[in-house]
């Protein structure tokens, strides 16, 4: 867990500095920015693979609420700072907000291994299938070693 969100922290900050770069390419005039907008869309792709790692040891629910509370606070941080832009008190309750509720989400966090694991184990054993007849007459027979279905696995 701590290495999945040392790892979302260090590529929310590649994305920042992909939005400084994209920010700093559109306040220039007449397009003559695009290569710092290309560098920013080269950091993109760079934080997209740590993604890729993340999103396969964690559940996309906690990445999501990471990603996003990762990305506002330092959005925040660089209006302010770097940008010299003002922020409300709107902006700084919704802040305080958005840190209860990621404290709230880690606190549950639940690991992609017990989420991915079945309801009801299936255990070999004999199955009884019934068949119609071609004269609508019924008849049973068992099935040995078929997996038990959940329905099965739930009525016993």
């Amino acid at each position: 867990m701590l290495k999945t969100i040392l790892i979302s922290i260090a590529m929310v900050v590649i994305t920042i500095i992909g939005d400084y770069l994209i920010k700093k390419a559109s306040m220039l005039q007449h397009f003559s920015g695009w290569k710092l907008l290309v560098l920013g869309g080269f950091f993109y792709g760079i934080s997209a693979i740590g993604w890729f790692y993340v999103y396969q040891t964690t559940k996309v629910f906690t990445v999501g609420a990471i990603h996003s509370f990762g990305i506002i606070i330092l959005t925040i941080l660089l209006s302010v700072v770097i940008f010299k832009e003002k922020i409300t008190r709107s902006e700084i309750l919704g802040l305080v907000l958005g840190i209860i509720s990621l404290i709230i989400l880690l606190r549950n966090y639940v690991s992609p291994e017990k989420v991915s694991q079945p309801l009801v184990k299936a255990e070999p054993q004999n199955t009884t299938i019934s068949e119609n007849l071609s004269d609508n007459t019924f008849i049973d027979r068992k099935v040995p070693g078929s997996p038990a279905i959940l329905m099965n696995a739930a009525t016993k």
